[in-house]
């Protein structure tokens, strides 16, 4: 039997899945980030609670004001870049699925092509067969006019 022919397309299905294999490393990487970025900003949040529930001394009232301002600003800065953080992930999951949807397209295409060339294998094979079968017939249609 003929081996399968070789997938023409072989390296462009193999880039395909490196560049998923790449693109699922971004968004795990992104959606790492998300998260350090997540946590910094709940443990700063339950830093501004504590200051706010700690006791001052009146002296100190002015001091603990300009520390409670700068914290929530820091705080809301957090807050815009764990939203821009969020929104990366938003991209890279997006690319992460059109690269999956790019590899199952060769995918199919080198199932197809796959199923094409057995189809044609089959057909060799049985041509050679009814050749076969022809030839052996002939022979004994051969046979039976010699004995007459």
């Amino acid at each position: 039997m003929i081996p399968l022919s070789r997938y023409p397309l072989e390296r462009l299905l193999d880039l395909q899945q490196q560049k998923e294999q790449i693109r699922q490393l971004e968004l795990a990487l992104a959606e790492r980030e998300r998260q350090r970025r997540e946590s910094s900003l709940a443990a700063m949040e339950m830093k501004l609670i504590e200051e706010l529930a700690a006791p001052v001394h009146p002296e100190l009232l002015e001091h603990r004001a300009r520390f409670t301002v700068a914290l929530h600003r820091e705080i809301c800065s957090k807050r815009e870049h764990l939203q821009s953080q969020a929104e990366a992930c938003h991209q890279a999951r997006d690319l992460l699925l059109n690269a999956g949807m790019e590899k199952k397209k060769y995918e199919v295409h080198k199932e197809s092509h796959q199923a094409e060339v057995r189809l044609r294998e089959q057909r060799v094979t049985q041509a050679s067969q009814d050749e076969a079968a022809s030839q052996q017939f002939l022979r004994q249609q051969e046979v039976y006019v010699d004995e007459d």
